[in-house]
């Protein structure tokens, strides 16, 4: 793992995986580095949550539009 994309990652849906393993193996292996891995995790946390519900809303906007036929079809 670089630290290439370190600013970057959660907004990269296909970098999650790799990244929170990373996270989780760094908070295994080194103990002074908990106060840091939590504060990635709270921002990942609060990143991922606002792409779900952004998701979720465009979900259902978009299935109640086009969602079968219609009566005039």
């Amino acid at each position: 793992m670089t630290s290439l994309g370190d600013k970057l990652w959660y907004y990269l849906l296909s970098a999650w995986p790799a990244r929170l393993e990373a996270l989780y193996v760094l908070k295994e292996l080194q103990a002074n580095k908990v106060a840091y891995v939590e504060s990635e995790m709270l921002k990942w946390s609060v990143i991922a949550v606002t792409f779900w519900t952004i998701g979720l809303i465009f979900s259902l906007y978009w299935f109640s539009k086009w969602d079968g036929k219609t009566y005039l079809e």
